[in-house]
């Protein structure tokens, strides 16, 4: 099993006290944290996950508010950005229109018109989205892509916790989630992918496509 980001093939295994045994890996190069490729789930087990999820209701606009305060933050109304792996509902380009911002929504599984090539953003948007990647790498590629130089990729995730709490960590018991990033790992992008982390916090990374 190579690291599914930086392709370092000699990741080490974290075993969990678990009955029956279970393990994560971990690259030692970039420092993420990723589970098995015999945990996976197929693409008709994640689809219906995935339309289980309630994305409409007013806690989870709640949930994104951090995510459209980020991008007022960094941009004028106007700007044009594509939310990635908008899920069933895209609620979150309905509230960044709703603030001034022009916003497409792409989703493999219910809004499957990718970015055409040369079509350029001022920011992209990735929310609880980049856990659920078998191939964070090509994603990762794309998306870059389809930044601007000096664009910006708002990512919301939950990096993970000390290996003592990861036996009980909820996003670890999500079978839809496969691979964990925190800040050591963003801090990575700007050599493996041109993406400079430029701000953090608790669950909310921003990185800035680097000018070549």
């Amino acid at each position: 099993m190579h690291c599914l980001l930086c392709r370092n093939p000699d990741p080490v295994r974290v075993e969990l006290p678990s009955k029956p045994p279970a393990f994560l890996w971990r690259c030692e190069q970039c420092d993420l944290l990723f589970k098995d490729s015999s945990l996976w789930l197929d693409e008709k087990d994640e689809r219906a996950r995935y339309e289980l999820h309630q994305n409409g209701d007013e806690g989870h606009q709640r949930f994104l508010a951090p995510v459209v305060d980020a991008v007022r933050c960094h941009f004028p109304q106007g700007g044009r950005g594509i939310d990635w792996g908008s899920g069933p509902v895209p609620v979150l380009s309905v509230l960044l229109e709703a603030a001034g911002f022009s916003v497409d929504h792409y989703d493999p599984f219910f809004f499957p018109r990718k970015p055409k090539p040369g079509e350029l953003y001022d920011f992209v948007t990735l929310t609880e989205v980049i856990e659920h990647v078998f191939d964070p790498t090509s994603l990762l590629g794309e998306m870059k892509a389809c930044l601007r130089p000096g664009g910006k990729m708002v990512v919301m995730t939950e990096p993970p916790p000390k290996d003592d709490q990861l036996l009980n960590w909820g996003y670890r018991r999500d079978p839809t989630h496969v691979c964990f990033f925190g800040k050591k790992t963003f801090l990575r992008f700007e050599e493996l992918f041109g993406l400079k982390l430029i701000e953090d916090s608790e669950r909310l990374f921003v990185l800035e496509r680097v000018k070549e």
